[in-house]
């Protein structure tokens, strides 16, 4: 019953839960900024399909994890980057190879 009365009334949790607030809040980051790490020269960036090898099969829109590709007819398609995850997974099930993957360099 005494200890009842020392958390509601003193709210010793709460006071808990911000100690360990600022103590985390010192402390370093774990995770790593993604722009400053250094990536290879094959790293993919810039997708791009061509328009005249392109057949509207639409297995790249089908084999998509992310569902970042959308077909509408042979010379129009939509590509959410936000989305893509860059896999190459369409880029290899493309039949008549209209997919490519550039880096900045190119």
């Amino acid at each position: 019953m005494i200890k009842k009365f020392f958390k509601t009334i003193l709210l010793i949790d709460i006071f808990k839960a911000l100690l360990l607030g600022l103590k985390v809040s010192f402390k370093k980051p774990v995770t790593r900024n993604l722009n400053e790490i250094k990536r290879s020269k094959n790293f993919r960036r810039h997708f791009s399909i061509d328009d005249e090898k392109c057949i509207a099969c639409k297995i790249c829109m089908q084999i998509c994890p992310c569902e970042a590709i959308e077909i509408i007819d042979c010379k129009e398609y939509k590509h959410d980057e936000l989305r893509c995850s860059y896999c190459g997974l369409c880029q290899k099930a493309c039949p008549k190879q209209a997919i490519e993957f550039k880096s900045d360099k190119e």
